[in-house]
C-alpha cells in the first residue's frame, strides 16, 4: 500500500512498443535510451490500458501508475472528466514510421457501443515533429468513393488510388474521429494524442510480409467496412488538417475527451496557469520547468507532463523557447 502523497506535475516513464514499420527516430530526436536491436514504432507515453500502463517517472509520486493515481486521487486527477471503461480518458504516443503504417480505420462511439467487449473507440490527432522531404499522409476518400469501391479496390489491392495523399511537413497536423480511414506514410515522425483504444481494423497492409513470421499481418475488411463513416461532416478534411509554425499558437481539434492547441513560450517566459481542468502537455521543442514548490518537473523535447486540476495552481519557466501541445480534458460527452 502506499504511503498517500499530494497531487503534483508528472512525468511518465515511456512504454516502447516494436512494429514492423518502426525505427530508431527516438534515440535522434530525443535522446531517448530505446531497446537495443528493435524497430521501436511507438512511444506510450501516457497510458492506461491492458496493452501498456504508464508509471511516474520521478518525485513524490515515483513508480505509481497511471490507473492507481485514478484511484488516490479521483477528481484530483480528472476534474471534471470522467473514466473511459474505467480508465484514463487519454492516450498520448510519439510515432516513428520508418514505413508506411497499414491503411485503417477505428471505430466510433456508435459503433464501440454496439459491438461491446474489448472495442473501444478511437478518435486521435497527429502533429508532424520530423518530416522526409517526400512524407504523407492518407486521410479520407476522394469524393464519391463508397463501399462497393472500397471492397472492390481491396480486392485489386488498388485502395491508395481512391484516398487523399497529403503532403506532410513538421508542424502539419491531422484529426482523425472514428470512422476516418488514414495511413500515416514512411519518414514521419508524429505525437499522436488519442482517446483510450488499441482498437485497429487493417483495409490495407501495402502487401507487406512480417519478416518473424513470413506472412502478411491480418487484416479486418469486414469491420473496417462496417467502421467506416462515408457521410459524416467531421470527416471533412478542409475543417481537420492544418499547419502552425514552430513558434505559433492556434487551436487545432477537438474531440469527444479532449481538446487540444498548439502552444508556445518563449525563452526565460515565466509565469502561473490555473489548473482548474487537467491538462497535459506534449513537449514538441525547447526546455523548461513547471509544479509548485511541493514538486517542480522538468521538461524537454519529447516529454508529456500532466498537470492535474487538483494542483489548482502551476508555476512554469522555460529557459529555452517551447512549443508543446496543449491537451485539456473534456466533461463528459
Amino acid at each position: 500500500m502506499h504511503e498517500m502523497a499530494e497531487i503534483s506535475a508528472v512525468k511518465f516513464e515511456p512504454v516502447y512498443k516494436e512494429r514492423i514499420w518502426g525505427g530508431r527516430s527516438l534515440e535522434r530526436l530525443f535522446g531517448r535510451n530505446l531497446p537495443e536491436n528493435r524497430t521501436i514504432g511507438e512511444s506510450w507515453d501516457l497510458a492506461d490500458l491492458p496493452e501498456g500502463e504508464s508509471r511516474v517517472a520521478d518525485g513524490p509520486l515515483t513508480g505509481r501508475t497511471l490507473n492507481e493515481l485514478m484511484a488516490e486521487f479521483g477528481d484530483a486527477l480528472l476534474g471534471s472528466a470522467e473514466p473511459e471503461a474505467g480508465r484514463f480518458p487519454l492516450l498520448i504516443k510519439f510515432l516513428d514510421a520508418n514505413d508506411v503504417l497499414s491503411v485503417q480505420v477505428h471505430p466510433d462511439y456508435r459503433l464501440a457501443q454496439r459491438l461491446g467487449g474489448d472495442v473501444r473507440a478511437k478518435y486521435e490527432a497527429w502533429y508532424v515533429i520530423s518530416a522526409d522531404k517526400d512524407a504523407c499522409v492518407y486521410r479520407g476518400f476522394k469524393a464519391g468513393v463508397g463501399p462497393h469501391d472500397v471492397e472492390r479496390a481491396v480486392a485489386e489491392q488498388k485502395l491508395a488510388e481512391l484516398m487523399v495523399r497529403h503532403p506532410a511537413k513538421v508542424g502539419d497536423w491531422f484529426y482523425l474521429p472514428g470512422g476516418t480511414v488514414h495511413a500515416l506514410g514512411a519518414g514521419l515522425v508524429v505525437a499522436e494524442v488519442q482517446t483510450p483504444s488499441d482498437t485497429t481494423f487493417r483495409l490495407y497492409d501495402w502487401n507487406r510480409v512480417d519478416p518473424k513470421t513470413g506472412q502478411g499481418r491480418t487484416l479486418h475488411v469486414q469491420q473496417a467496412l462496417d467502421a467506416l463513416n462515408f457521410t459524416d461532416p467531421s470527416a471533412d478534411a478542409q475543417a481537420n488538417v492544418g499547419h502552425v509554425a514552430p513558434d505559433a499558437e492556434a487551436r487545432l481539434a477537438s474531440a469527444p475527451t479532449f481538446d487540444l492547441a498548439k502552444r508556445f513560450k518563449p525563452a526565460r517566459a515565466s509565469g502561473m496557469i490555473e489548473t482548474q481542468t487537467t491538462a497535459v502537455w506534449v513537449v514538441t521543442g525547447g526546455a523548461g520547468r513547471i509544479g509548485n514548490d511541493r514538486h517542480r518537473v522538468a521538461f524537454q523535447a519529447g516529454d508529456v507532463v500532466m498537470i492535474p486540476a487538483g494542483l489548482r495552481r502551476a508555476d512554469y519557466e522555460i529557459s529555452d523557447g517551447c512549443s508543446y501541445l496543449e491537451v485539456i480534458l473534456r466533461e463528459k460527452r
